[in-house]
């Protein structure tokens, strides 16, 4: 491990959307994918992807429309940098898919090797 990643901390991060913003989500799909691609490349996110609904599997026909929010594990320097970059990111900013009142980061321990 580099002494750069030694001092980032995890954090977790629940992203719940808005009511019915599944459409909405697909609008902006490709600005947001492509805001994240270096964060992916640096290794800010380390993980991340869609929640689904409780009877859902990622083998259900449409899966893409039964996305109820996201999900992130993100390495940075503090909570502050995590808060900012979402705040950027157009889930966020557009008021049209995230939740934004109901976002949460916390502190993460990671317990297994993280990709």
């Amino acid at each position: 491990m580099s002494s750069a990643s030694a001092t980032k901390q995890f954090f977790f991060v629940y992203a719940p959307d808005l009511p019915g913003a599944a459409q909405r989500r697909f609008a902006f799909a490709g600005a947001h994918q492509a805001k994240n691609a270096p964060l992916l490349e640096s290794g800010f996110i380390r993980v991340g992807g869609g929640l689904l609904k409780p009877d859902v599997t990622a083998d259900t026909p449409n899966v893409m429309g039964n996305i109820v929010g996201s999900f992130l594990l993100i390495q940075a320097e503090n909570i502050d940098v995590v808060k900012k970059t979402l705040q950027d990111d157009i889930y966020y900013t557009s008021g049209e898919v995230w939740d934004v009142d109901k976002l949460v980061i916390l502190p993460a321990l990671v317990g297994t090797p993280v990709p």
